[in-house]
């Protein structure tokens, strides 16, 4: 991380502050409003706790400009996947029916961003994103049932509970 120095009223300008931590919420179609912001409003929280901004966010998604969740409500993005560049932490919002969409665009960017170093991460659904992307490969990872049930049509899982292609 650069650093950068603190200054009001989290700092004497003396002392250095570390970067924000950007972080990517990657809304999928119908993606689950519940998880998406239970997500992200800890963040928000702990801005305005720590009196400065620690995580900044943004929200990108397949088309850009809007996504609607499952809910009907559509949330405004900042762009598509692809233009996603120098995230610290992606987060890939899923919900419902998410193994219709085609991903391949969003399991390009994630597999980029893992290359670059990025924390990558989902709600809801969004585990069989990461699986399809293979970056599950080797690793353990949890999954609501409904969504396992279809996982397990298109991936094999293995018995320890990891998803292997």
């Amino acid at each position: 991380m650069r650093e950068t120095w603190a200054v009001g009223p989290v700092g004497d300008g003396r002392a250095p502050a570390a970067e924000a931590i950007s972080v990517g919420f990657m809304l999928v179609a119908q993606f689950s409003m519940i998880a998406f912001t239970s997500a992200i409003e800890p963040l928000r929280l702990a801005n305005r706790a720590a009196g400065r901004e620690l995580y900044r966010y943004s929200l990108w998604s397949e088309q850009g400009g809007s996504c609607a969740a499952s809910n009907g409500i559509e949330v405004r993005v900042s762009g598509t996947f692809g233009e996603a560049q120098g995230l610290d932490m992606l987060i890939v919002c899923g919900g419902l029916d998410i193994h219709r969409p085609d991903h391949r665009a969003l399991q390009a960017t994630l597999r980029r961003s893992s290359v670059g170093g990025a924390a990558i991460g989902a709600v809801c659904t969004g585990t069989y994103v990461l699986a399809k992307a293979g970056l599950l490969d080797g690793y353990r990872a949890t999954q609501i049932q409904r969504a396992l049930i279809v996982a397990a049509s298109c991936l094999r899982v293995a018995s320890a509970g990891r998803f292997e292609r």
